[in-house]
């Protein structure tokens, strides 16, 4: 079972590069660092691990923005919606183009709408 830990980064990297990706900070505020380690702390040893609704950068951007925005997750959702749609018989072309908008438009719009509702709303 896959579960959340705390471990030293040098045993987690090895021999890794690693950096720090604030990158979301511009589109949503973070909360103090405090506050982060706070909320990672009390996630230790839980588990519902799932790659499509609840991965690793889920869990990362809700301890520092208090939302479940993972960009692994849109494009694999998108690329689930293109796939569905083919299945069901559409046209190559539109189960493409819905993927692709899909992608397109899903990370936009959670930006906007958490400029409207603060940071901590999460829309996918």
């Amino acid at each position: 079972m896959r579960q959340v830990r705390c471990d030293p980064l040098l045993a987690v990297a090895g021999d890794d590069l690693v950096r720090i990706n604030n990158g979301h900070d511009a589109d949503h505020r973070p909360f103090p660092p405090r506050i982060i380690v706070e909320r990672a702390t009390m996630q230790l040893g839980s588990g519902n691990y799932n790659l499509v609704l609840n991965n690793c950068e889920h869990f990362v951007k809700w301890c520092r923005y208090g939302n479940r925005i993972s960009g692994q997750a849109v494009a694999a959702k998108s690329l689930l919606l293109g796939s569905a749609l083919a299945a069901m018989g559409a046209p190559p072309m539109v189960a493409f183009g819905a993927g692709i908008a899909f992608l397109t438009f899903a990370t936009p719009a959670s930006k906007m709408v958490n400029r409207y509702f603060g940071s901590n709303f999460s829309f996918f």
